[in-house]
């Protein structure tokens, strides 16, 4: 093995250590391991911080944290998928729970009572639509019915601003309005 190659596995091999110390870790420390560990050759301050500034430590432990932070998203997003796609079963099956007490009760079967049926498909409503990303309470569905009608009728309002004559902006916004509403909640009466 040359020099190069022996000071780079040397390097390499206290980078290691160094990268695994975590966030806590120092240069000096890192000494204080490699004297303490007896790691079979002294290394002194002065040449892990050139080892350190030759061989980019700080870059390679900000990759490794990246590769670690992006890792740790991927699995984070595998698991709330797993997550979601097992509510969205559990509500599903909640919810034919529910239909077959409801027929169950209809013809006077009474393993399931009316009120545990509609627990159940209330819970399995909420859990389907949770798992869908859906709002699932009243007030939450109200906002997210709201919302795309406040936002065309802002975009509504910055378009008729630019029409100078107010009778004209007046009118085309009471139609634009309308339009909006009808769009969302069907022809108005």
């Amino acid at each position: 093995m040359t020099d190069r190659a022996s000071v780079r596995q040397k390097a390499d091999t206290l980078f290691d250590v160094y990268l695994m110390m975590g966030e806590s870790r120092t240069l000096e420390k890192l000494h204080a391991i490699c004297t303490d560990a007896g790691m079979g050759h002294s290394y002194s301050l002065s040449t892990l911080k050139a080892y350190s500034q030759r061989f980019n430590w700080q870059q390679r432990i900000q990759d490794a944290t990246e590769r670690a932070q992006a890792q740790k998203s991927i699995e984070h997003a595998a698991v709330v998928q797993e997550m979601n796609d097992r509510q969205s079963r559990l509500g599903t099956a909640a919810q034919s729970l529910a239909m077959g007490g409801f027929q169950q009760a209809a013809k006077n079967i009474t393993q399931l009572t009316p009120r545990d049926s509609g627990y159940l498909a209330d819970v399995g409503v909420k859990l389907e639509r949770l798992a869908r990303g859906e709002a699932t309470m009243r007030q939450d569905v109200a906002v997210q019915m709201v919302a795309p009608i406040v936002q065309n009728i802002v975009v509504l309002f910055q378009e008729i601003n630019a029409i100078p004559d107010p009778d004209r902006r007046l009118r085309e916004f009471g139609m634009g309005a309308d339009r909006i509403l009808e769009e969302a909640m069907g022809p108005l009466e």
